[in-house]
């Protein structure tokens, strides 16, 4: 993998060959099972936080989900599932969001972050750039790979990396030397709400009884 700090980007990739990706796949098992992405934040679930700030980003967007796909068709965008490598995964997810893409770049995010800003993902997107372009971002303590940039060219190599097995969305990137963006002033806008209890902290809501 290669490392820098963004600072100062002037050109980016036109919103009109990208793709907004917003992963909701996840099964919960630390919110009692419940979906996260359908979890009200601040007056909106948490999806429709980052779905808004996708759309902000790119021409058109898909949503990856595995459950509730009606709740989030409601959100206006195609819904995909991991129906043909199903049981793998963010990166399941995201190799069934590049099918669904026919635009030159997927940007994905995950639907347990809304905090995250368009000044962030603009991050993923300088130039120059190209259909094997792969990135992701790092909040000055940690990667955080589910905020990445892919070329769509490289959609076959993802596919062969899951149907032998491979599941590590960090194993992945390094196979593709992957890009890695450091944006530790944002740090904040990746956290993410995994239990009620942060979700709750995190909105100024009260936690609802498990």
């Amino acid at each position: 993998m290669t490392s820098h700090e963004n600072t100062i980007m002037l050109d980016y990739i036109p919103t009109a060959k990208l793709t907004g990706g917003l992963l909701a796949g996840g099964q919960g098992r630390r919110m009692n099972g419940m979906d996260k992405g359908l979890q009200p934040f601040r007056g909106e679930t948490m999806a429709t936080h980052v779905l808004k700030v996708l759309k902000s980003v790119s021409a058109q967007q898909v949503i990856s989900a595995n459950r509730n796909l009606d709740d989030y068709a409601k959100l206006g965008s195609p819904v995909v599932c991991d129906r043909e490598l199903p049981h793998c995964g963010p990166l399941g997810g995201i190799y069934h969001l590049l099918k669904a893409c026919d635009t030159a770049y997927l940007i994905t995010a995950p639907c347990d972050s809304p905090l995250v800003s368009s000044e962030l993902l603009h991050h993923l997107m300088a130039l120059p750039a190209s259909d094997t372009s792969l990135r992701c971002l790092h909040d000055g303590d940690r990667l955080q790979p589910l905020f990445m940039l892919i070329g769509i060219a490289l959609t076959p190599m993802l596919r062969n990396y899951l149907a032998e097995g491979g599941r590590r969305v960090q194993e992945w990137l390094l196979l593709h030397q992957c890009e890695i963006i450091h944006t530790p002033a944002m740090k904040a806008q990746f956290q993410n709400f995994n239990t009620l209890q942060e979700l709750a902290a995190g909105s100024g809501d009260e936690a609802p009884d498990q």
